[in-house]
């Protein structure tokens, strides 16, 4: 009862945020009605007789974001004939701070000015003027890209007259929506797909509608990764391959029928096929299991492989202490090695190995990388540069750097002495501040900043046949409305923890950002921390304070492990 209330609330505020500009014109209102699993249902009222095309705008709005709920029919009876045919409400979807009031103001009738009198034709037409704080836009595919700080929504509406009526007459596709509501309406949906080698599986994010996120899941599913992504992941799925039946779920199974060419390969791309459309499907509200046939036919499958979406142990943090490796576990730090043959290390990376077995580190004056193996001692100096950042593995043993003052690419080596560049013509000129390759290895995160501003890009990681890197696409941006990023680190297979700032003198936190989808608060950090190391989702956070103390994240504080730490990690 306490949470229906809370969203009635919420409901009733964005309806008084349609009436602050102008203060005329009555306002629809929204009243919460039962809908599945609980939700809190959202209807409208259509368009009364005689209203003004303010009170037009303002209830075609309330409808708009009751649509999911009536299919937008009461929304396009604020339309025209015309223009309710053409609209596409799904197209896109806006979405606007809860703290930020819809104004809706108006404008200069298209032709009229002040100084001349309207004609019978301009007193028939109106332009509406609507503006709103952005937070976040929604695409047709169900990609999220989150807005930058202060950003604004505009949008106008012609209106004219039908069968003597206001109606709406010109207009954008989509909607607009309050974050409330759209968490609400709408559903984080994973897509999976298969990162080179098929070890493990990739999440692509997208949102979809609540009613039909299954349905509409698998068609994104079908349709492919995003277009940022699909140079660094894989379908098991194959080409051509449709539905033969819609997607229903019925008892907690969701039941899928897919066309003919869903069974051309053999029964182990099948099986890997069935394992890409039960990870998507069952991490849906309400999916507990998948049944997948072809052409009606259930397919014969025996069991389907358990594949990693993100693989983790319970790894030991391990830092660095007086210049040499440690691990660290219950407050204790034990030497990883007796020596580094005289290399001054200043970061520290670790190979996806348990017990650690291969380190990567950059020097305190950044101009050069060094492979090291634990068991022989041995140390190998494998790249020089200028001012080189913190180094990154990736699941295929390549350990990752780049120069701080950027040209372009970042460089990489393996422990078999192997070295190339990649190529990221988006870095050039950006001053790169961290970079962190996901535990696929198919997308990396980078730290940049330019003209005095901070970014997270993610960009896919472009490999050949061998595994070895080739390039970075061009990437997404995360984190727009941070002003300062100090450290990030992955934490799942769509979620980075980033170590910042959300203003310029506000404290530290550490911010969860989901690879296309919204910035969270994880912790406050009440000190001047400096580097950030994460494990799994809030297990194994742990940060590097400017004094050299290294402390872990436990319940709602910060533990103390270690002091005289420089640098901590853990694998990747």
């Amino acid at each position: 009862m306490r949470r229906s209330v809370a969203l009635l609330a919420a409901l009733l505020l964005v309806l008084a945020g349609c009436a602050v500009l102008p203060r005329s014109g009555p306002v629809n209102q929204v009243e919460p009605s039962p809908t599945q699993a609980g939700r809190i249902g959202l209807s409208a009222a259509p368009p009364r007789e005689g209203a003004s095309p303010h009170d037009i705008v303002a209830g075609f709005l309330v409808a708009a974001r009751a649509g999911l709920d009536d299919d937008f029919t009461v929304a396009r009876q604020f339309l025209t004939k015309d223009a309710g045919k053409a609209w596409q409400p799904l197209a896109a979807v806006l979405v606007y701070p809860d703290d930020q009031n819809v104004k809706i103001s108006e404008t200069a009738s298209p032709s009229a000015t002040s100084s001349t009198k309207k004609t019978d034709t301009e007193a028939d037409q109106q332009v509406i003027a609507v503006s709103v704080g952005a937070l976040a836009s929604l695409d047709e595919a169900g990609v999220y890209t989150e807005s930058a700080t202060d950003s604004r929504v505009s949008r106008q509406f012609s209106l004219k007259r039908e069968n003597g009526e206001w109606r709406i007459a010109t207009l954008d596709d989509g909607v607009l929506l309050s974050q409330h509501i759209f968490t609400d309406q709408y559903v984080k949906a994973p897509l999976y797909f298969f990162n080179q080698g098929d070890t493990q599986l990739v999440p692509d994010v997208r949102w979809y509608p609540r009613r039909a996120v299954a349905a509409s899941a698998m068609d994104g599913l079908l349709a492919g990764p995003s277009p940022w992504l699909q140079n660094a992941v894989f379908s098991e799925i194959p080409d051509g391959t449709e539905l033969d039946s819609p997607v229903t779920v019925m008892d907690g199974v969701a039941q899928v029928n897919l066309s003919s060419d869903a069974v051309t390969g053999p029964v182990s791309k099948q099986r890997l096929m069935a394992a890409e459309i039960e990870e998507t499907l069952t991490e849906l509200p309400g999916v507990q299991n998948v049944t997948i046939s072809a052409k009606g036919v259930p397919l014969d499958l025996q069991s389907v492989p358990d594949v990693s979406v993100y693989p983790y142990a319970a790894y030991p943090v391990t830092a660095l202490r007086g210049g040499q490796p440690v691990s660290v576990t219950d407050s204790a730090a034990t030497p990883l090695m007796r020596s580094l043959g005289g290399f001054a290390a200043g970061q520290v990376a670790v190979a996806y190995e348990n017990p650690a077995e291969t380190l990567a580190f950059t020097s305190t004056d950044g101009k050069s990388m060094a492979l090291a193996n634990v068991a022989t001692g041995k140390v190998s100096r494998v790249l020089s540069g200028t001012s080189l950042v913190a180094p990154s593995f990736d699941l295929y043993g390549w350990a990752w750097t780049g120069e701080k003052t950027n040209n372009g690419q970042l460089e990489v080596a393996n422990p078999n002495g192997h070295t190339t560049s990649v190529m990221a013509p988006w870095l050039e000129g950006a001053t790169v501040h961290d970079v962190r390759v996901s535990r696929d290895g198919g997308r990396i995160a980078v730290v940049a900043e330019t003209g005095g501003s901070y970014h997270v890009f993610v960009a896919a990681v472009e490999r050949d046949d061998a595994g070895i890197p080739l390039s970075l696409d061009d990437p997404v941006r995360l984190g727009q409305r941070l002003s300062e990023i100090r450290s990030i680190a992955w934490v799942s297979g769509s979620d980075l923890l980033v170590l910042g700032r959300i203003s310029s003198g506000a404290d530290l936190g550490v911010y969860r950002l989901t690879v296309g989808g919204p910035m969270s608060l994880e912790a406050s950090v009440g000190f001047d921390a400096v580097a950030l190391a994460a494990g799994r989702d809030d297990q194994g956070i742990a940060v590097v304070d400017s004094a050299g103390t290294l402390r872990m994240r436990s319940g709602g504080g910060w533990q103390k492990l270690a002091t005289g730490i420089q640098d901590a990690t853990y694998p990747g």
